[in-house]
Order: structure tokens, then C-alpha cells, then sequence
């Protein structure tokens, strides 16, 4: 017996893999409903009706930044803020650095 798939591999225009709900939600171990409320508050940012490899990535980064540190769908966003702004003072830093003794 053989085994068929109707699926198939969606490329975006700039050569990155996209996915589709269902297989972002079979991906994160998650389901389509939460993956539509994450993209409906922002969290996540669909190309049409498919999903990037990154937004996958924040997927599973929400899920765990939930279930470990217990925040609310609020606290990933200002977990990414943050975060930026600590790669861009790092940045600054080591620019500084390069030019100077001392940040």
C-alpha cells in the first residue's frame, strides 16, 4: 500500500519557507486557534495565510516564556522590546569600544 500527501512546500518570494496553520500547529504541538489568536494580538505576523520559519520560532518562544516564567500573552512582546534594546546598547557598546579604552 502506498501513501499519498497533497502536500506541499510553499517558498515565499524571497526564497523562505512558509507553512500553513495546520502545519505550524503540528510543528509547535500547538492548535490552529492559538496560533490565530497570537497572529490576531500581533505576536506572530502571517504572510497571507502562512507562517515563516521566525514566527514559528516566537511560537514556541510564547509557549515557554508562559509556562516558565509565567507571563501573559502581554510579557513576550515586552520580552522582545527589551531584548532589542539590550543587543542595540550591547551594539553601541562594542562600537564605542572599538574607538575608545572603555564603553
Amino acid at each position: 500500500m502506498t501513501s499519498m500527501s497533497l502536500s506541499r512546500v510553499v517558498w515565499s518570494g524571497t526564497g523562505e519557507r512558509l507553512y500553513s496553520f495546520e502545519q505550524a500547529a503540528l510543528l509547535t504541538q500547538t492548535s490552529v486557534t492559538v496560533l490565530e489568536g497570537f497572529a490576531n494580538l500581533g505576536l506572530i505576523e502571517p504572510v497571507g495565510v502562512m507562517l515563516r520559519s521566525q514566527d514559528l520560532l516566537r511560537v514556541v518562544q510564547i509557549l515557554r516564556l508562559r509556562r516558565d516564567l509565567g507571563l501573559n500573552l502581554a510579557g513576550p512582546r515586552w520580552y522582545w522590546i527589551w531584548q532589542e534594546k539590550l543587543l542595540n546598547c550591547d551594539l553601541n557598546c562594542k562600537l564605542t569600544a572599538a574607538g575608545k579604552d572603555r564603553c
